[in-house]
Parts: structure tokens; C-alpha cells; sequence
């Protein structure tokens, strides 16, 4: 048994490739996984960039290459790496919403929104895809929108936290304030702290 010696992903997979026959693509995508979860971002992208390069269909590791990407802040790098994924998995719902979330990290707020419904098209269960778009639709300030696609999202999970704080705030902005009130109670009982400390902020013109 080789249990003892793996102590993390990066051992496992560094004993896969080392002991292989010969290359396995999944083996440095698996591998560059778990590297990027350690913060190793410039050996994660040598890794996916072996995956590809022995797969170069694999829309995974291209998926994957883009998170990493994201993770070390090249964001344009990340947006191309994520249209290589939909180009060779169109369904890839996942990649829409990550290519949505560096996309927003670059200003581009209309393609990050498109990326997002196109996501939430692809996956109408995909919770998180709700709240990226409610928060890019209230920077863009589409409040209304924005609270929106935020009921989307605990429409699907009714705990989400996030979700109220986002809510609130898009109502907030909307002037919808007695219903901002309200999310940002049900957000703090469910563990927001950004919703419990809007709570604690005195109402505008009370007494301090």
C-alpha cells in the first residue's frame, strides 16, 4: 500500500505520472488540480499545459488552465482558456460562469452577464450562476434585474446567505428599502456577516 506516502493530491499524482508506461493527460490535469489548490499556480498551468498538449481536445484541463489562470489574476489569459473549453464541450455551463467572473474582473460587464445567462440557460439548477449575475447586474446598476436573478438563486437554495445580502442591496439601491430591511435580517440568521453588519449601521438621519 502506497497510502502513507501520499500525503497530499500532489504526491499521488507525482507517483502516477512517475510510475506510469507512459504520459496520461488526466494524470498532470489531476495533478495541476491539486497543485492550484495548494496556491502553485505556475506549476499548476505547466501541468494543464501538459494535459493539452498531449489531449488537445480536452476540455477539462482547458476549464481547468482557466481557473488557475483566474486564480493568478491573468484574467485575459483565463477568458481564452474558457472559450477553448465551451469551443470542445459546448454544454460546459461551468466555463460560462467562470469566463463570466473574469470577464467582470476585466470591466466587461455585458459579456460577463451574457456568460452568465448563457450559463444559467445550460444549468437553470446552477445557483451560484444567479448570484454572479445579480451581482454584475447591480454593478451595472440593473437593481431590479439584479434582485432578480438574487430570488433565482435562493429560489434554489433557500439558506443562501449571499444571496439575501445581494438581494438587499440591489432592493436598497431600487429604493425598495422596507424589503432590503427584511433581506438583510434573513442574510445575518443565516450567517452573513456583511448583511449583519448593514444591520448594525444606524438608519440614515437617526440619532447616533
Amino acid at each position: 500500500m502506497q497510502v502513507g506516502v501520499w500525503r497530499s493530491g500532489v504526491t499521488l499524482w507525482d507517483y502516477v505520472i512517475e510510475r506510469g508506461p507512459f504520459p496520461v493527460p488526466f494524470a498532470y490535469n489531476n495533478r495541476g488540480v491539486a497543485r492550484k489548490a495548494e496556491g502553485l499556480y505556475d506549476l499548476a498551468l505547466r501541468d494543464f499545459d501538459t494535459a493539452i498538449a498531449l489531449k488537445p481536445d480536452y476540455a477539462l484541463a482547458y476549464y481547468n488552465r482557466g481557473l488557475a489562470h483566474s486564480g493568478a489574476g491573468m484574467y485575459a489569459e483565463a477568458v481564452r482558456d474558457y472559450t477553448k473549453a465551451i469551443a470542445h464541450k459546448p454544454d460546459y455551463f461551468e466555463a460560462y460562469d467562470d469566463r463570466g467572473l473574469a470577464r467582470d474582473r476585466q470591466g466587461m460587464h455585458d459579456a460577463a452577464i451574457r456568460d452568465f445567462t448563457r450559463a444559467i440557460a445550460l444549468n437553470p439548477d446552477y445557483s451560484e450562476a444567479f448570484c454572479n449575475l445579480g451581482f454584475v447586474l447591480d454593478l451595472d446598476g440593473r437593481y431590479e434585474q439584479a434582485a432578480g436573478a438574487y430570488t433565482g438563486a435562493f429560489a434554489l437554495q433557500p439558506k443562501n446567505a449571499a444571496a439575501f445580502f445581494g438581494r438587499a442591496r440591489a432592493c436598497r439601491k431600487a429604493g425598495r428599502t422596507a424589503e432590503a430591511v427584511m433581506d438583510l435580517r434573513r442574510g445575518c440568521a443565516l450567517g452573513s456577516e456583511g448583511a449583519c453588519s448593514e444591520l448594525r449601521k444606524p438608519a440614515p438621519g437617526s440619532a447616533r
